[in-house]
């Protein structure tokens, strides 16, 4: 703030210069960018005025006090943001986080203890990080991996059901279960999850397919490896070549 009042002070005594050297305040304002009227109010300016903006209200004024004593009892962001939302905070996680994050730049907290639950990775857990967590076997998991879902399973409601049914369809896949697979389905369309249910109704349209996938031990990696390679050649004559040469190009490679 102070370097930005300084550059102001500068740009100012620039004008007044420029205005007593002779120049027209039509010409001041030509070269320097500023309008007219900004040119006038700085010719006027014997010092450069405090400006004091009143302090705008934002959603955590009233939850301020009860984040200090959160943090003080070793809360993590993501801990408070859940809790605040129990009591009716309907602002944003980043508004939240960027406010915890000055607090703690500014001692506030002053390292307090850390809740056991809380010490996992410091990262932001998305949609998909938290998909590969919960679709991985148990020894593909490391200790901050497994804290990191003993934290999703305790601070997400109804956490606990998808990641049941996440690591038994995992387990299925591995033992090529096709009778598991049938009471896994049966399961997942009534859990009350809808992007389980949803998944369970795909599996159910493709029924045979998917049962061959769970059963059988080939995989066609190879051919969409072949068909990847066919768009690829294709794609190198940019569509304009006959069938034929597509034909030679793709056998003779």
């Amino acid at each position: 703030q102070h370097e930005r009042r300084a550059a102001k002070w500068a740009r100012v005594q620039e004008v007044q210069q420029l205005y007593a050297s002779g120049m027209s305040i039509r010409a001041i304002a030509r070269q320097t960018g500023l309008s007219r009227q900004t040119v006038r109010t700085y010719l006027r300016w014997t010092d450069l005025p405090h400006i004091s903006r009143p302090r705008r209200r934002t959603l955590l004024d009233a939850y301020k006090d009860e984040i200090s004593q959160l943090l003080r009892q070793g809360y993590s962001g993501s801990q408070i943001f859940l809790h605040l939302q129990t009591k009716g905070y309907s602002g944003s996680r980043s508004t939240l986080t960027q406010y915890v994050a000055n607090l703690r730049r500014e001692g506030t907290n002053a390292n307090p203890p850390r809740a056991s639950q809380a010490q996992f990775r410091r990262r932001r857990m998305n949609p998909r990080h938290v998909a590969r967590l919960l679709t991985r076997s148990s020894n593909e998991l490391d200790d901050e991996d497994k804290q990191q879902i003993a934290l999703i399973r305790d601070t997400v409601s109804g956490a606990h059901r998808v990641i049941e049914l996440c690591q038994a369809f995992r387990e299925l896949l591995n033992k090529h279960d096709a009778a598991g697979l049938e009471r896994w389905v049966r399961e997942a369309r009534t859990s009350g999850i809808r992007e389980i249910e949803q998944f369970s109704r795909g599996l159910v349209q493709d029924w045979q397919a998917v049962a061959a996938a769970v059963t059988e031990p080939w995989s066609n990696g190879q051919v969409e490896g072949q068909v990847n390679r066919l768009k690829m050649v294709k794609r190198q004559m940019y569509g304009r070549a006959s069938f034929q040469l597509l034909r030679i190009r793709l056998l003779l490679a």
